[in-house]
């Protein structure tokens, strides 16, 4: 089964405070002008029209369930050019032609993934089968939409749960309930990163550390296996700085990708990273700016130009 799913969607469309949010009501958009995507799009005849398709691509996987990745919302089957071109007004044609450009090996703003076993159909809760585009404007259907319309909530909300492994109602529940309420069922997966908390393969994960898996996947399989390793590891406690519990590690997920890819990258005899504390820097400084933009983690002048963005991601999680 196809899928397309937003390039880099958690560390580049997404903040501290969305990834707190069920629902996403603005999308921030940052800009580049060293991109070379960006410069290569806009080299194509049509580059603007298909900048301007892929803001709408980004705001409509904005609302999926699986965030950053383009599936229909009310049946859960994966968006194709076909069913955008209904969802976004837009003739199929350039859909297609969007679609093709983005997922190009040159622009690469747009990653094609195939699920290709049950564990991952499950996770991402979409249906291998497609559904046929009606025509909206007929008595039979309006009638079917005014039915359809008093179902769209329930419908998001189990879109998981017929696939075993989220409850009924898991969308509805208030943050505190989800804390305490279980999944149906733990995937392999959700297995084998509990024993990275020496949790028994019994112990059902609560819904709000599902909610979180969801929101990273698809998994890096390269990046995963850095941070299993990480997590496996034997590490003197006065500078063990790994995250103590499951749910802290998905949220924090990015940044403990990047820890563990410096310990490689230092284990191996390349160059890591290193992050010097500057006078009145704080010690989670680091923290905020794997959150914030990896990237700038050992770049002069970083706690200068950040300290009023710090104070918001630290009122934030306070």
């Amino acid at each position: 089964m196809k899928i397309y799913r937003i390039s880099k969607w958690s560390s580049t469309f997404e903040v501290s405070q969305s990834k707190r949010c069920d629902t996403m009501k603005w999308v921030p958009v940052p800009y580049n002008p060293a991109s070379y995507g960006m410069s290569a799009l806009l080299m194509e005849k049509d580059g603007l029209e298909i900048y301007g398709l892929f803001i709408l691509l980004v705001l409509e996987a904005s609302q999926s369930d699986t965030r950053g990745v383009l599936i229909r919302g009310i049946n859960g089957t994966p968006h194709d050019a076909r069913t955008l071109s209904v969802k976004l007004r837009v003739p199929r044609q350039k859909i297609q032609r969007a679609l093709d450009v983005l997922s190009s090996s040159e622009i690469g703003w747009l990653l094609v993934e195939t699920l290709d076993t049950q564990e991952q159909i499950d996770m991402f809760g979409v249906s291998s089968e497609p559904t046929p585009i009606q025509d909206e404007s007929t008595p039979s259907r309006i009638e079917e939409k005014r039915v359809e319309e008093k179902r769209v909530e329930e419908t998001d909300k189990t879109s998981l749960e017929v696939q075993g492994v989220m409850p009924s109602g898991w969308k509805s529940l208030s943050e505190k309930a989800a804390m305490t309420r279980r999944v149906n069922r733990n995937t392999p997966l959700m297995v084998e990163l509990g024993s990275l908390f020496n949790r028994r393969e019994t112990t059902l994960w609560t819904v709000a550390e599902a909610k979180a898996l969801l929101n990273i996947l698809p998994l890096d399989e390269s990046e995963y296996r850095d941070v299993r390793s990480y997590y496996r590891a034997t590490i003197e406690s006065h500078s063990d700085i790994r995250r103590r519990d499951l749910i802290t590690l998905l949220h924090n997920w990015l940044g403990e990708v990047d820890r563990a890819t410096r310990r490689k990258n230092t284990a191996t005899g390349g160059v890591a990273k290193k992050t010097t504390l500057k006078r009145g820097q704080p010690a989670d400084f680091e923290d905020f700016l794997n959150d914030y933009n990896p990237d700038l983690i050992g770049r002069k002048g970083a706690w200068e130009n950040l300290e009023n963005e710090y104070e918001t991601w630290k009122n934030a999680k306070s």
